[in-house]
């Protein structure tokens, strides 16, 4: 398989892990197949914090390590953090530009972000991200947008933090590579610990049964129409 072969997946989350914990074990696996996979974290997660002796500025340094190392271990080909603040991401024109120039940057066939109709998810931002990733996939399909790159059409959207998952990835082989990268996300799990990872544990298992197979994770999948 050449690189011009290689599917393209871009995934677009909010902040560093959102990703990983949702959708780790796919991006290894598909990673690991020779797909191209490339992280866009909108904010760098830099309010993600209880400690009241952190910074904003040194949070934000702090997760971007541990996204570039976690990313490394999962296969990722490259990351982008465009580094708006956590906890504002709103829906807005410039923002869903800025998405829709990266997704004709990296010829996206493939594009996984959150799925802003989940129930009861109430994190701004995740909403935020996952109404403006979809509503860019137009404009950077649109021929009559001729500001930037050329046109470029998404093939297949895949929604992860979804209430109902209509496909779903075999993660049984890739299930330990994804503890190992969310484990570097220390920042976030010194609290919860193993507590954390066996709620992961769970999902997939829970996935995996539906999926009919030992681990798995879950998403709305679509092909864009509009």
């Amino acid at each position: 398989m050449t690189r011009e072969e290689q599917p393209h997946v871009l995934v677009i989350a909010a902040h560093p892990d959102d990703a990983d914990i949702s959708s780790g074990g796919t991006v290894a696996r598909w990673a690991h197949e020779g797909w191209e996979v490339h992280y866009v974290l909108c904010t760098s997660g830099n309010r993600g914090s209880a400690d009241p002796e952190m910074t904003p500025e040194r949070l934000g340094e702090i997760r971007e390590t541990e996204q570039r190392t976690a990313a490394e271990i999962l296969g990722v080909t490259g990351l982008t953090f465009l580094r708006h603040e956590d906890c504002e991401l709103e829906e807005t024109l410039a923002l869903r530009r800025e998405l829709s120039g990266l997704i004709r940057s990296f010829r996206t066939d493939v594009l996984m972000t959150h799925d802003p109709w989940a129930r009861y998810r109430i994190h701004p931002d995740h909403r935020a991200v996952g109404f403006t990733a979809l509503a860019a996939i137009v404009t950077a399909g649109n021929q009559m947008y001729r500001e930037g790159l050329p046109p470029h059409t998404v093939g297949q959207v895949h929604l992860f933090q979804t209430d109902s998952p209509d496909f779903w990835v075999d993660i049984t082989q890739t299930f330990d590579v994804k503890m190992r990268a969310m484990r570097e996300h220390r920042s976030q799990t010194m609290h919860s610990g193993e507590a954390m990872m066996e709620r992961v544990r769970h999902w997939a298992e829970r996935a995996g049964e539906e999926a009919g197979v030992p681990l798995a994770e879950g998403f709305k999948s679509f092909i864009p129409r509009h």
